[in-house]
């Protein structure tokens, strides 16, 4: 994929003209999709197509779960304000769970549970519990 294009030589000239469309399958798939990505074109999708500043929780959740996978520790503020503003659990447990799978991770996880556990449902906050255990 990178080996051949740069962001900006991705045609998604067919697709939802905004990530924040009601139709946005296709950018779902598409970041699900990715490859192993380095922390320079991580930047470079970002900085094109504006995932980590998108309105759609879908969307966005897609984009921070393909970040941390790739140890891009720069995700962080953007995940720290998620959490602590949407605490459904099928946003919540995938997240904690990858993120706890590093020791940076870790210490981030603890961090942002702390400080937006009380906003949580009671069976959300035992399952990061039980995560961060």
């Amino acid at each position: 994929f990178f080996k051949q294009k740069t962001a900006y030589e991705i045609s998604t000239r067919d697709w939802s003209s905004d990530v924040c469309s009601s139709d946005l399958f296709e950018w779902v798939h598409f970041i699900q999709a990715l490859p192993s990505l380095n922390d320079t074109q991580l930047k470079e999708l970002d900085t094109r197509f504006h995932f980590s500043t998108t309105g759609n929780n879908e969307v966005l959740f897609a984009w921070m779960m393909c970040c941390l996978k790739n140890k891009d520790n720069t995700i962080y503020p953007v995940l720290e304000n998620f959490l602590q503003t949407v605490g459904r659990r099928k946003y919540v447990k995938p997240l904690f769970s990858e993120l706890v799978k590093t020791p940076d991770g870790k210490k981030e996880a603890e961090k942002i549970f702390d400080s937006s556990k009380a906003n949580y449902h009671t069976i959300t906050r035992e399952t990061v519990v039980d995560i961060l255990k």
